[in-house]
């Protein structure tokens, strides 16, 4: 596990069933910073665990995580509750269970962003895996095919699916705590973007808008790009890797804005610095349309390029936002309207009593 919106999402539904069973491929408290130390009590991890160093190269291996899902026996359970955007949904069940899906999006490197995952597989290697991803996306579409209902975490995730699986679903948006992030009176002079740093996430993007500008950006974050990121980034942008979420409250309430480069179905990093009252400069396409408002929560770049990204930040430059109006925009996102929809939904197709949950 990697700590992120899906992490967290996942963290609030293991709190409202406290006596589901928690089974996931890997489980690394160092790299989740012992975010889920209450839950290892009741975590399972697969065989890949035993291996240090399966764990620290986990994604090389991504083509064996199909069959080793296949391998857990959850028959003793009524009910699973899987989190996917790549393999948990591919679970075996007895005939009689039910099995509900939360998608964070149709699986990513098959689907969304097949040359992002691409670029990161060594090029003598590229069409083998290219064929094989070929056959994944029969593997993927008949996996879906077996799940009972799907949950969706936004409109943009909602037609994804219709699109890709020809499956109806619901949507139900994650939530954060809102009393926790607060307005504050004191305002930096920085930008910022925390994110994983890897292809998809176009952090490169913002550094070579920045770099243009030459205005201070922090990157709160790491991943597989850490290093390219750095050596093309200019004097005004720092990196600041994981940092506790006190402080990244923190880094919210004090930005100027935060920069939102990338196309996710949903993002709670956008609602995060919304609810402490700073906006959000966002590609205008996938979640950030359903949840920032042009002119009063933030605004939009049309195209995923620097030059678009520099002209939105000159253009945020002319305009005023109050506070107060951007955290009340987000209000519906609080996490108590999550709990209760998603308990609600869950309550109507199945026993909880003899639950399982997976994360993606």
């Amino acid at each position: 596990m990697v700590l992120g919106g899906g992490e967290k999402v996942f963290k609030e539904v293991c709190d409202l069933f406290p006596n589901a069973q928690v089974y996931t491929l890997l489980y690394d408290r160092g790299r989740t910073k012992s975010f889920f130390k209450d839950l290892e009590p009741r975590i399972h991890t697969s065989s890949l665990q035993k291996s240090k160093f399966i764990k620290s190269n986990y994604r090389k291996l991504i083509l064996l995580w199909p069959k080793i899902v296949r391998k857990w026996d959850l028959s003793e359970f009524d009910l699973i509750i899987s989190f996917n955007h790549v393999f948990s949904k591919g679970i075996k069940k007895r005939k009689d269970a039910k099995h509900i899906c939360y998608f964070f999006t149709p699986t990513r490197f098959l689907w969304v962003d097949r040359e992002s995952y691409l670029k990161e597989i060594p090029f003598g290697m590229k069409g083998v895996v290219s064929a094989y991803l070929r056959e994944m996306e029969k593997w993927d579409t008949n996996c879906v095919s077996q799940v009972d209902k799907l949950i969706s975490v936004s409109k943009t995730c909602q037609m994804r699916i219709k699109k890709y699986y020809k499956r109806n679903s619901k949507v139900i948006y994650p939530g954060i705590d809102t009393p926790l992030f607060k307005i504050s009176k004191k305002r930096g002079d920085y930008f910022l973007l925390p994110s994983r740093l890897r292809p998809h996430k176009k952090v490169d993007l913002a550094i070579y808008a920045f770099n243009e500008l030459r205005l201070p950006l922090k990157i709160v974050g790491t991943g597989s790009q850490k290093s390219y990121l750095q050596k093309i980034a200019g004097k005004k942008i720092e990196f600041l890797d994981w940092v506790p979420n006190k402080r990244l409250r923190e880094l919210y309430s004090s930005c100027r804005a935060l920069i939102y480069p990338q196309e996710e179905d949903f993002g709670l990093t956008a609602i995060e610095c919304m609810a402490s009252g700073r906006p959000v400069i966002a590609y205008k396409k996938g979640g950030a349309t359903e949840t920032i408002e042009e002119g009063v929560s933030g605004l939009f770049f049309d195209k995923q390029c620097p030059k678009s990204l520099v002209e939105a930040i000159k253009r945020f430059d002319t305009m005023e936002f109050n506070s107060e109006v951007i955290r009340r925009s987000v209000r519906k996102f609080d996490v108590e309207n999550f709990r209760r929809k998603f308990k609600e939904f869950v309550k109507t197709e199945g026993d909880t009593m003899s639950c399982c949950l997976q994360p993606h």
